[in-house]
């Protein structure tokens, strides 16, 4: 990028970039859905809020968050190709070629971020919804991709160790207390699938702990215990979805402390993957039913304004410094000083 702009960084080629990515991710996600079996209003639903929901903002607004948008497009053209590959015959030829096409996106995939660890347990989740009986097998025939995952989680925790990310001097949470941060924080990222509020930047661990904080876990085996029972009723969608959403999330939850904070919107990029297929799956059921056909298009297009009107106004904290951590003090203004430092940097390089 910066060549093509005459040996200049050019935030316009940047950003332009982060968008064709999101959209060939978008159109990656749309195809999965299809070949998961949902039909074209299914498929549209799924991509709708894949594509324009208001947590997407800051994976593809911030430029640094390019590695967002470039490891999700290799993470699900992989689980695409996986569909493929599980569905030819055994005998079939060409699935050599599809396996080997899977490990090169794995490869990109772990190298772009992190995050991609997760395609072999995403593959696991695809196994369910596929109905293919769950054993060592499935396990075995995935090594490749252990592997890389194992090798690229190992390079990561090394280098945050050199960094001093996984140091939790600061906050000084014990292990209970970082059991509970992840349980809500699980909670926190189901709850802003419907209402994505607040929405910042910067969430600064809370000291001391809320009462809340330590109440979540009730929650999160609720769901889990909800998660048995769709299973025990065959309720194939619920099962994927959630597993889909917790097996991307669950490195994020900062069990483990790395960073300032203990969220991320960008953190939801692909996990929401998960629970937009269940959504999409029901908008398909219902739009199957004459009588509920207009009322489900009423919801989607009322939906699809009100997602695009609040991502086009987030959208607006990424313009510069200023703006950033204005609206960061807007939430955090009087418990943290971090956003006024930041946004006084940010005043004293401009002059």
């Amino acid at each position: 990028e910066k060549s093509l702009a005459g040996n200049k960084i050019s935030p316009r080629l940047i950003h332009t970039t982060n968008l064709v990515l999101h959209l060939a991710t978008i159109w990656m996600v749309m195809l999965l859905l299809f070949r998961m079996g949902l039909n074209n209003w299914g498929v549209l639903a799924g991509g709708l809020l894949f594509g324009i929901h208001p947590m997407r903002v800051e994976s593809v607004a911030w430029a640094t968050e390019r590695k967002d948008v470039l490891f999700a497009v290799f993470f699900f053209a992989a689980l695409a190709l996986y569909d493929r590959w599980v569905k030819r015959e055994k005998t079939d030829e060409s699935r050599i070629g599809l396996y080997l096409g899977m490990l090169l996106l794995a490869l990109l995939s772990g190298f772009s971020k992190v995050q991609a660890v997760t395609l072999p347990l995403s593959m696991l989740a695809l196994d369910y919804w596929y109905r293919r009986p769950i054993n060592f097998k499935l396990i075995w025939e995935k090594t490749p991709f252990w592997g890389i995952s194992l090798m690229i989680g190992l390079i990561n925790l090394y280098t945050l160790k050199q960094q001093g990310s996984t140091d939790d001097e600061i906050t000084n949470f014990t292990f209970l207390d970082r059991l509970c941060i992840g349980a809500y924080s699980f909670c926190v990222y189901l709850f802003k699938l419907f209402l994505p509020h607040p929405m910042s930047p910067l969430y600064p661990y809370p000291k001391p702990l809320p009462i809340w904080v330590y109440l979540s876990p009730i929650l999160f085996f609720a769901v889990w215990y909800g998660v048995w029972r769709f299973w025990k009723a065959d309720r194939r969608i619920w099962v994927f979805g959630i597993l889909f959403f917790f097996f991307n999330v669950m490195f994020l939850l900062q069990v483990l402390g790395a960073g300032q904070g203990f969220l991320a919107d960008r953190f939801t990029y692909v996990p929401y993957f998960g629970l937009f297929a269940i959504a999409a799956w029901y908008f398909q059921e219902n739009y199957a039913i004459p009588t509920r056909r207009f009322a489900m298009q009423a919801m989607l297009g009322v939906l699809t304004i009100v997602y695009a009107v609040w991502t086009i106004n987030q959208i607006g904290i990424w313009k510069d410094g200023a703006a950033l951590w204005t609206h960061v003090i807007k939430f955090e203004g009087k418990t943290n000083s971090l956003p006024y430092w930041n946004r006084g940097q940010y005043y004293r390089e401009q002059g």
